[in-house]
């Protein structure tokens, strides 16, 4: 099963606490060629780099969250391939995940700012792969697995 869901708007994100983020974090994030920040309901930092893999994420991520103050997703991104990147994912408040659909999001328009991708972009994540489409209103799809079927009672 293949699902599509509406976006929203990605708009600017938090400033870290400090003027220099990446010089402050240091070491762990050496590999680091530019970031900015977005917000797509909750904040995220994006990072351009070589290549995902050679970041110490558990290192890295949180190193980065810690300079905002209400923590944020981070994300170590590569263009991968034409209208392609990869991603790996610091989520606030859970540690590496592997996989995140508002990260891939904010990640493919901020590249897309950059000039490196299309309007549609297909993003790897170790979870799986994604499709983000910036034309018009943002839309993500990837696939959708049946896990339950649950009555939550009102609170």
């Amino acid at each position: 099963m293949v699902a599509t869901v509406d976006m929203g708007v990605v708009n600017p994100g938090p400033d870290p606490d400090v003027a220099d983020l990446m010089a402050v974090v240091g070491a762990p994030v050496a590999a680091v060629k530019r970031w900015k920040t977005g917000d797509i309901g909750n904040p995220h930092v994006v990072c351009e780099v070589d290549n995902p893999d050679d970041i110490d994420l558990a290192v890295a991520g949180p190193a980065v969250e810690a300079h905002f103050s209400e923590g944020a997703n981070v994300h170590f991104v590569a263009v991968s391939g034409l209208n392609e990147l990869t991603v790996r994912v610091w989520e606030r408040g859970a540690g590496i995940t592997n996989a995140c659909g508002t990260g891939a999001t904010v990640s493919a328009s901020l590249f897309r700012d950059w000039g490196l991708v299309d309007s549609k972009v297909v993003v790897r994540m170790p979870g799986g792969d994604a499709l983000v489409d910036l034309a018009g209103p943002i839309t993500l799809t990837g696939p959708a697995t049946h896990v339950a079927d649950l009555d939550m009672p009102y609170v």
